[in-house]
């Protein structure tokens, strides 16, 4: 199974991502975002390094193609990321803060009791 981020394809997907994962990680980004295609390597690195089946799982969502799921949880730019924990918005992290996104995924998943490492 590869531990690239899941792009979500409808709400239906990613709500029921947020029922079956205790921690989920979601990177709003649209295709014409400068600052999305920076910080892409470190998120799929994060991903790559702490997605765990059913405990810990990383997302795209494509603000062109979900405007909805961006005004549901508040989303007004590029790049933000959402980090849930039992189905809940724990913490946001917009912008290109890669040290401050890190920590942020790290407690988290601690929290939720699921396996992860620290990013060096």
């Amino acid at each position: 199974m590869s531990n690239d981020p899941i792009s979500i394809g409808s709400i239906e997907q990613f709500n029921s991502l947020l029922k079956s994962s205790k921690v989920v990680i979601a990177d709003c980004e649209a295709d014409w975002c400068a600052t999305c295609k920076v910080i892409a390597p470190f998120y799929e690195q994060l991903a790559k390094s702490l997605s765990r089946p059913n405990a810990v799982t990383f997302v795209k969502i494509n603000g062109d193609e979900h405007d909805e799921l961006l005004e549901e949880y508040g989303v007004t730019g590029f790049p933000t990321f959402l980090v849930f924990k039992n189905g809940k918005l724990e913490d946001t992290v917009r912008g290109v803060h890669p040290d401050h996104l890190s920590a942020i995924v790290n407690k988290v998943i601690q929290e939720a009791g699921s396996e992860g490492t620290e990013i060096p």
